[in-house]
């Protein structure tokens, strides 16, 4: 019994791992923008790294802090991408659900 057990936990995982969460980010450089949150909030990438924002929820965009590289107001599908050719680190916020860069609906992009 205890091995029927296990070995059912066990495609539950691996069954799991492959399907894989269709809400989350599509790729190791990506944020979900959704339920009114970046996911990841903070990333970090190398140098020419190009990211890419996936809108899944809601109405919102990404602002930069610096001001480069923002996407359409209103965006609510689609993806919107960002390449990062210097070091350094880069505030966003959805303008819609954050007032300022330090709360709220923000995220932060470190390129090093």
């Amino acid at each position: 019994m205890l091995e029927r057990r296990l070995l059912l936990v066990a495609a539950t995982v691996v069954l799991a791992a492959a399907c894989g969460d269709s809400t989350g980010p599509a790729g190791p450089n990506a944020v979900a923008v959704r339920n009114n949150q970046f996911a990841p909030a903070a990333l970090t990438v190398a140098p020419a790294t190009t990211v890419t924002w996936n809108f899944q929820e809601g109405t919102h965009d990404v602002t930069f802090e610096d001001g480069a590289g923002n996407s359409a107001r209103n965006q609510s599908g689609g993806n919107h991408t960002r390449n990062f050719g210097a070091a350094g680190t880069f505030r966003y916020r959805c303008t819609i659900h954050s007032a300022d860069f330090t709360s709220g609906m923000v995220g932060v992009v470190t390129v090093q």
